[in-house]
Parts: structure tokens; C-alpha cells; sequence
């Protein structure tokens, strides 16, 4: 008997060694409340997540106590409103203050602790640092408000579409450009957008570009320009360069087309303006009975009627 006691002792040990070290390296600190918050246990891994031994915590802290000092009203209210419900908690995000004042993020879970006759006596949960997720979140909201910003206040006009040629953004400069709102050109599609001649332009060139993206030899980060006219609210149209490229997953696999389009309209009234020109003078040049030659300073000859 005395062989099997040492051996079940020695095996919850062990059970209780591979836990502490499992809890440590996941980061996450197991404890237990009284039912007013103040800390009955702590599992040793506190001191690596929040820079106190469990020894500093227990029957000297509440646990609201740790929370960053910002929010510490609020969260102390939340908290006390918990636990009067009595009600498990999930995953809630919560900033943390360590001993030596460093700001982390905490993701909590709890449950009711109850005796035989249901009485409350506490909570036991979790504390799972979740400091380099957030740190990477945040880095993305401000990378993604950056572009958002950038996107919003440029002159040129940037959308969207998907592999089904269907809109999941538009700036902005919709409205200038076209009189459209951006929530009206997302429910547009491309037939609405483009002139025939256009619309026909821009087919042909997505199905080569999907036919070289089958091939497998197609440069990833080229782009292709072309000069699209587009529909304005008002009944007229636009001329637009637009250049276009793949946005692609993690696999390098386009899953949608960026594409920025600038107002050429000026230019292109100014070579259908220089092209009419060059027509009229031909039709004057081809009817006259006289011969025109036009040479230049060496007598070399330029134009012969």
C-alpha cells in the first residue's frame, strides 16, 4: 500500500510539474478569488506574466487591482457586476498593469466557484497574456488608417473588385470624379460603369491576365494601363487611366484587383481636338487643285500634296 501511495504521489507530481511548466509557457496565469475578489490562489507563472509571486497576490490583491489604472473605475464596476451575476465570463480582453508598471493585455475567463449547497464562493480562471497579439493588432489598424487615410484624400480614384469583377471598395474621389457616392458605386456593376467599347476593352484584358496566371510564368507584381471611359451621373462620360494590378493571398494567388484611375479627360479632348485638326487640314490639302510641298531648310522634302 505504502509502495502505491509513493507511487500515486510521485504521479500527481509529475501531473502537477507538467501543468505548471504547460501553464508557463503558454503564458497563462491560473488563479482563484473569494467572492469579493480578493486572490485565494495563484499558479507560480504570475511572476513571469505580471512580476508578482503568487505570495504577493494572495489574500493582498483583488484582481480587479491589476488592471491598468486608466480604466480602473470601470473595470472595477464590471468586475463587481460579474460578480453578482454569478455567470461564467469568456474571453474578456482587459489591460493589465505589471509590477513594474509595463501596460498587457490580458484575455480572462472565469467561473463560478459553488459549495454543496450552491453557495458562491468565488471565481477560478484564467489570465492568458495576450500582449504580442494586440501589439501586432494595433500595428495593423494604424497601418490599415494610414492607407485609409492616403486612400481617401488622394485625387486619384481607387476601387476594388473581386475575381468576380464585383466592388469591395471605392474611394472617395467617386464623387468627384464621376457624381457618384462611394456607397452608390459599390452596388454598381462594370455594365453600369463602362461604355460598350470600354467594358469590351477591359473583358478581354482580365481573361489574358487570368490565362497568364494559369500558365504559371506571369511576372506576380506586373500591372497593365489602360484608358477606359467610364459613366458619370450626370449622363456624360469620363476618360480614365487606369492602372491595374493583383492583390494576392499568402500563396501569391490573385484574390482581387486593385486598380487607381486618374482624370485624363483634358488630354483626351486635346488629341481628339488636335486630331480633328490634323483631319481638317488633310481634306483641304487632298482638295486643292494646287500642288502643296513642304520642305525643310535642306530641301529635304516633308509633304507632298
Amino acid at each position: 500500500k505504502n509502495r502505491d501511495l509513493g507511487l500515486a504521489r510521485n504521479s500527481a507530481e509529475s501531473a502537477n510539474t507538467l501543468f505548471n511548466q504547460l501553464a508557463e509557457q503558454s503564458r497563462t496565469v491560473h488563479w482563484e478569488v473569494n467572492a469579493e475578489g480578493l486572490y485565494t490562489h495563484v499558479s507560480p507563472v504570475s511572476y513571469a506574466v505580471l512580476g508578482y509571486r503568487p505570495e504577493e497576490l494572495v489574500d493582498k490583491k483583488h484582481f480587479y487591482d491589476l488592471l491598468s489604472e486608466e480604466e480602473r473605475d470601470t473595470n472595477k464596476t464590471a468586475a463587481l457586476k460579474i460578480f453578482a451575476q454569478k455567470e461564467p465570463f469568456h474571453n474578456i480582453e482587459k489591460a493589465a498593469r505589471t509590477k513594474d508598471g509595463r501596460l498587457i493585455w490580458l484575455l480572462m475567463n472565469g467561473i463560478p466557484l459553488l459549495d454543496n449547497r450552491g453557495t458562491f464562493l468565488g471565481y477560478r480562471g484564467s489570465d492568458s497574456d495576450i500582449t504580442d497579439r494586440k501589439q501586432v493588432e494595433e500595428a495593423l489598424r494604424e497601418s490599415e488608417e494610414k492607407y485609409r487615410l492616403i486612400a481617401e484624400n488622394t485625387a486619384d480614384l481607387i476601387s476594388v473588385l473581386d475575381v468576380n469583377l464585383r466592388f469591395t471598395y471605392v474611394s472617395p474621389a467617386s464623387m468627384r470624379l464621376r457624381g457618384f457616392t462611394v456607397e452608390e458605386a459599390m452596388e454598381q456593376t462594370l455594365e453600369q460603369v463602362l461604355t460598350p467599347e470600354s467594358m469590351q476593352l477591359g473583358l478581354s484584358v482580365f481573361e489574358k491576365e487570368m490565362q497568364l496566371e494559369a500558365s504559371g510564368t506571369a511576372d506576380p507584381d506586373r500591372t497593365r494601363i489602360l484608358e477606359l471611359e467610364e459613366y458619370k451621373k450626370d449622363g456624360s462620360t469620363i476618360w480614365l487611366e487606369v492602372n491595374l494590378s493583383f492583390l494576392r493571398d499568402k500563396d501569391h494567388k490573385p484574390v482581387a484587383i486593385l486598380i487607381v484611375s486618374r482624370d485624363i479627360s483634358e488630354r483626351k479632348g486635346a488629341e481628339e481636338t488636335l486630331r480633328k485638326s490634323d483631319e481638317m487640314l488633310r481634306l483641304i490639302t487632298d482638295n486643292m487643285s494646287d500642288m502643296i510641298r513642304v520642305a525643310d531648310l535642306q530641301g529635304v522634302n516633308l509633304y507632298t500634296s
